[in-house]
């Protein structure tokens, strides 16, 4: 454990262009008018909490889905993290990205930015369980979009979920095989939980949906394992593998707990209490505890979930 200055740095973008069954993310759809306001609320926040521009090894850019800003909102937004957050020389910058969102324009504005690790969305290579899962795209656009990204970036990462509704081991073995075989280096691949809030939520109380059993959900993770070491990606940690060289450095960053910052709506951030203290960076509406005696100088701090709410605060200098 450090307490050093943090050099990791996590941004919310709340934006998204439909929310899918299993999603209980902090998030917002149908309010592109409010993208304006939250980049002048980001900007009041990271002012706020950085006091001064601070150098990062590793910026991760999550949501909702930040890929969904327009390229005029995207510059501007790489602007304000250019002044507030800018990157170490080597240093890892994730953007997590939609595959419909994946055009050659969007990827050149990203790559031109200094972005250089594609986290993208997939979730699923089969058609079946993408309309299930509620998703906008389709496995020939994720395939698509893997290929465009490893055409401009020299990481690219795919997310995936397995026991989503009706599914077998012998399709998520299909499945896990199939996006093992793209040209990508890192792969996280989540078991589907049914969050409270979520449209699945609902759906499975009232028995429309019925969540697949635990014995099966465990197969699944012991084939995911299997094979990604069979194509040489290690695991490193629970949901995560990577090609030698490919892990994530900035979900290292949380592993290990180590400290980072952590701006926008629902952002949790790892702090030095004394940093705290320096920059004055204390917020209503914030939650923050202190860690056992193990950690006494550390705070966990989690921003305000809704993404109006967080506006309206920053903007009254709350």
């Amino acid at each position: 454990m450090t307490t050093s200055l943090p050099t990791a740095a996590y941004v919310h973008v709340p934006f998204c262009g439909r929310r899918c069954g299993y999603c209980n993310f902090t998030l917002v759809t149908g309010r592109d008018d409010l993208v304006e306001a939250y980049l002048d609320a980001l900007e009041l926040e990271l002012a706020q909490q950085l006091g001064e521009p601070r150098m990062v090894e590793t910026l991760f850019l999550g949501g909702g889905t930040p890929s969904y800003l327009s390229g005029p909102q995207m510059q501007r937004l790489q602007v304000i993290l250019g002044k507030w957050l800018p990157l170490e020389p080597g240093g890892e910058y994730s953007c997590e990205a939609n595959p419909l969102d994946c055009t050659a324009e969007q990827l050149d504005l990203l790559r031109d930015s200094g972005v250089n690790r594609i986290s993208l969305g997939g979730q699923s290579l089969s058609d079946r369980k993408l309309q299930v899962l509620e998703r906008d795209h389709r496995s020939d656009d994720l395939v698509a979009a893997v290929h465009r990204c490893r055409e401009r970036f020299p990481a690219v990462s795919l997310d995936l979920i397995f026991a989503a509704p009706g599914e077998c081991l012998d399709e998520w073995r299909s499945d896990i095989t199939r996006a093992l075989d793209l040209p990508i280096q890192h792969v996280s691949a989540y078991g589907l939980t049914v969050e409270r809030g979520s449209a699945f939520y609902g759906r499975v109380q009232k028995d429309e949906l019925t969540e697949v059993d635990e014995d099966t959900q465990l197969e699944m993770y012991r084939a995911t394992q299997a094979a990604a070491a069979s194509k040489g990606f290690e695991q490193y940690e629970v949901s995560n593998y990577a090609l030698p060289g490919h892990r994530c450095r900035h979900n290292e960053t949380y592993w290990l707990g180590q400290p980072w910052w952590a701006v926008g709506p629902g952002a949790a951030s790892f702090l030095p209490e004394t940093l705290i203290a320096e920059t004055q960076a204390s917020q209503a509406g914030c939650s923050s505890s202190a860690y056992g005696a193990h950690l006494p100088a550390m705070h966990r701090r989690v921003n305000h979930r809704s993404t109006t709410t967080y506006i309206r605060r920053m903007h009254s200098g709350r």
